[in-house]
């Protein structure tokens, strides 16, 4: 009878990436280990490969990897090293059952949500510029020119991903109909979004199965700004009356409507001259809404 002469836990000495000391590897829920076992006579046959496989050396079936380890021995398989038949590897895999797989595999869901960020160059018309003292931009005349001038600028862009459970898109693409602003100030890792600043511009997402997780990884696209109002200079041809009736503005001794848009006083009121700084009109195209509906925390 064959008599074993040499025995060794190969994961223990084995640099590499899948053997790593101690026998962990970088799938927790399985871990492979290889032992080493060297005879002093010859074993060939299958019974004789089954007795290599559970050598009283080796960890039976239903061992765990170290005491209290949820992973057990089960699959086991031998290679002979030589002709000799006398030298082999015994490679045993501990697993943990299917159904205690959350011991080891993280939950996809618990991950934090990931952010980056980038510039956006883009144009935007603007009505006054940065001359001392700033200049409105008009003809000479006072008259505003048939093509708005436009300028460069740049917005800051956010990339957020992250992983759901559920997917009410049908609820979220409220959100992008028209792009909607952060009502309050809201942080992810970290990072501070004031109120007003975000504005929801694009959501994608896709079904993933990860670690026996079934989820969905969403993708939410945000462009930021000091805020999201658009600011006009307030002219026109019309002002209101005491009766808030609408009449043309009319100017010098004959009386006659302007002929050019003239400037206003923000209530409706046409100021005296066509010189005069006219009122600026704020306007929101982005409804503010609740941003914690995507599961990013509230800032105080």
């Amino acid at each position: 009878m064959a008599l074993l002469i040499s025995f060794k836990d190969l994961t223990l000495i084995r640099g590499s990436a899948d053997y790593q000391s101690g026998g962990e590897s970088t799938n927790g829920n399985k871990v492979s280990k290889i032992y080493r076992l060297v005879y002093d006579s010859r074993l060939i046959g299958a019974d004789d490969l089954d007795t290599v496989a559970y050598d009283p050396l080796l960890p039976a079936d239903g061992d765990p990897l170290k005491p209290g380890d949820p992973r057990k021995a089960g699959e086991r398989n031998v290679t002979a090293l030589d002709e000799t038949g006398c030298e082999f590897l015994v490679t045993i895999t501990f697993s943990v059952p299917q159904t205690d797989f959350s011991v080891f595999e993280p939950n996809p869901l618990n991950r934090p949500d990931q952010i980056r960020g980038g510039g956006q160059r883009y144009t935007e018309p603007y009505f006054k510029d940065y001359s001392d003292p700033p200049t409105t931009v008009t003809t000479s005349a006072g008259e505003p020119f048939q093509t708005q001038l436009m300028r460069g600028t740049s917005g800051y862009g956010l990339t957020i991903t992250g992983n759901r459970a559920d997917n009410p898109i049908a609820e979220w693409a409220e959100y992008l109909r028209p792009h909607s602003s952060n009502d309050a100030p809201f942080t992810i890792r970290g990072i501070l979004i004031p109120k007003g600043v975000g504005k929801l511009v694009d959501i994608t997402f896709e079904r993933v199965i990860e670690n026996q997780f079934a989820f969905w990884q969403f993708t939410w696209s945000l462009e930021c700004a000091k805020d999201w109002i658009d600011r006009v200079p307030d002219r026109g041809f019309y002002e209101l009356d005491d009766d808030f009736e609408l009449n043309p503005i009319r100017t010098g001794k004959t009386q006659e409507p302007v002929t050019e848009p003239w400037p206003l006083n923000g209530d409706g009121v046409a100021l005296d001259s066509m010189d005069a700084e006219p009122a600026e009109l704020e306007f929101v195209p982005c409804p503010p809404r609740d941003f914690s509906v995507f599961g990013w925390t509230a800032a105080a």
